[in-house]
């Protein structure tokens, strides 16, 4: 069977884009983001919600997550932060550059969004936790791939089961 010059090069594109990873081919932001929200509910069972994204800081691809927590503590906190940047870590299809987290207190809000503002005070979990590196913006986290490894094992996909 011959195949044409056009047809040569269409299939080597194609071959070399999806080598390069240029073609996507894992979940679609909506399935990355239900794989995330699951992961967090499950190990964290006082969430209510979750607002969660990719985004890119420069050329590297991150995830934001914010969580409603209800029936949080001062004590209860630095495990809340704990289980969830695990879990993100876990279920993400990627290995993000970073992680950025916000926790607010109580039920999500119907017109709930990622941005700041209701969040709670997260710096005293950083000594907590010992998250050595991690950027503070006042109530979000944002931490560092080398951060979550040294932390939770170095990055091997969604942990299916």
């Amino acid at each position: 069977m011959r195949l044409s010059a056009a047809a040569l090069v269409t299939v080597l594109t194609v071959v070399l884009l999806t080598a390069c990873g240029l073609i996507y081919t894992g979940p679609s932001e909506e399935e990355q983001n239900d794989d995330v929200r699951t992961a967090l509910m499950e190990a964290v069972p006082t969430i209510d919600g979750v607002i969660g994204g990719t985004y890119y800081d420069g050329p590297r691809q991150a995830y934001s997550v914010k969580i409603y927590v209800v029936e949080l503590t001062d004590e209860g906190l630095s495990h809340v932060v704990d289980q969830a940047l695990e879990a993100v870590w876990q279920s993400l299809s990627f290995q993000p550059a970073v992680v950025a987290l916000i926790v607010a207190e109580g039920p999500m809000p119907p017109n709930a969004s990622e941005a700041a503002g209701d969040g709670v005070e997260l710096g005293s979990v950083i000594s907590e936790l010992d998250l050595r590196g991690v950027r503070e913006p006042l109530e979000s986290l944002l931490v560092s791939a080398s951060t979550l490894e040294a932390r939770y094992g170095e990055w091997t996909g969604p942990n299916d089961g």
